[in-house]
């Protein structure tokens, strides 16, 4: 998106970058304090505990990893790093990555064992901490081998990104364990939370006076508990009002064509999803919140009536997965001795 390079009214356009590190997080607190506690052990040069951060996009999961990340990590004997399983979706390229922001000599052999080797040797007594954002990305077998790879470094822990839990219980039994994470969903934000994360960031980014707080406020009821899409319109707002000449923001520089763009980027999403998705998701709209378990049952009975061969479950469970990476869907956590995970379609 280009910005007007005569700003008048943007004077540091990257402040409303949902990749800009901000510098006061809001509406995070107890799952700031939660990651903070798992970072604890670093402090005693032992393996950090491990975490699994779940929950719809733009909610602040990867912000927070690598921000508590950040400031516990300053010193010399902690390590943090960050690889995107959505550009890196093998272990070789996981660990290829780890090895660049390393800058480890002797790292460019293909094998990946070798990469591995010289990973652990450059460590030595340092206590590592890897963030796995997009970790539902690979496939399971692939992912299983990133995460049990990983965990065979000394003193290292994962924080694991992901829509939801889905990608979790898709791993081996001996793969699980031995990740043992704590477990912590990141909701929508709220109209509020999302108000004010719009505030601290206009401070910074744009010139005083030129936007209002009921302007912040109609940005975030148009995003829909979205943090990415609140920045992204409030910055089109300003590089409306900008091109348009104006001194200030108003409702008129606010894209029009933002909910309706938000429901045809939904048509379009469900009009391309293979046909046993599609079903999967008419289902769960058509019945409400229920249990993968009895989706899956309604989901054979109506492949039956209409002559379609079903799925595997393992496919089923997987189609499920790909479907809340889309947002089309939510998964609630397992619930112990309730009705297994609870899904549901996306309003």
């Amino acid at each position: 998106m280009e910005v007007n390079p005569r700003s008048e009214i943007i004077e540091r356009a990257e402040l409303l970058s949902p990749e800009t590190m901000p510098e006061k997080i809001t509406g995070r607190a107890r799952q700031v304090e939660k990651l903070q506690s798992c970072l604890k052990p670093m402090e005693k040069g032992c393996a950090p505990i491990s975490s699994w951060l779940y929950g719809p996009p733009g909610t602040g999961k990867t912000v927070i990893a690598r921000k508590v990340a950040e400031q516990a990590c300053s010193s010399p004997c902690r390590v943090s790093l960050y690889v995107n399983c959505w550009q890196r979706p093998t272990f070789h390229s996981v660990v290829q990555a780890l090895c660049e922001q390393l800058q480890i000599l002797g790292a460019e052999a293909k094998d990946a064992n070798i990469k591995l080797a010289r990973l652990r040797q450059f460590l030595k007594d340092k206590a590592m901490l890897v963030i796995l954002d997009e970790i539902d990305r690979p496939m399971p077998k692939e992912r299983e081998s990133i995460i049990y790879q990983l965990l065979q470094l000394p003193k290292t822990g994962l924080y694991c990104i992901s829509s939801d839990t889905a990608a979790f219980f898709d791993l081996e039994m001996r793969v699980r364990s031995k990740l043992s994470p704590a477990r912590l969903h990141f909701s929508k934000y709220s109209v509020k939370e999302t108000e004010d994360i719009l505030t601290g960031r206009a401070l910074g980014a744009l010139v005083p006076n030129t936007y209002t707080d009921s302007i912040l406020q109609k940005v975030a009821l148009l995003a829909g508990g979205d943090a990415r899409v609140a920045l992204y319109i409030l910055l089109k707002s300003a590089i409306a009002a900008e091109n348009g000449q104006a001194c200030r923001i108003s409702t008129r520089h606010i894209p029009a064509d933002v909910s309706a763009w938000q429901r045809l980027e939904k048509t379009s999403k469900i009009q391309k999803l293979p046909q046993h998705q599609q079903l999967i998701y008419k289902l769960a709209k058509k019945h409400g919140q229920l249990s993968a378990t009895k989706l899956r049952r309604i989901y054979r009975i109506n492949c039956y009536n209409e002559s379609i061969e079903p799925v595997a479950r393992r496919t089923f469970t997987k189609n499920i997965a790909q479907l809340a990476q889309l947002n089309l869907i939510s998964i609630e956590p397992r619930v112990i001795g309730g009705p297994g995970r609870l899904v549901k379609a996306m309003v």
